[in-house]
């Protein structure tokens, strides 16, 4: 319903800022996990 209206831009911008707050969480998590086992 309404994909055709939809541009290019509008469907991946909101998918670039999702990746990086998955990438931005998963660096935190990783570098939690690293104080942990020190």
């Amino acid at each position: 319903m309404g994909m055709m209206m939809l541009s290019p831009l509008t469907i991946a911008l909101p998918i670039k800022l999702l990746l990086l707050v998955m990438i931005d969480g998963w660096t935190i998590l990783v570098q939690g996990l690293m104080m942990t086992f020190r």
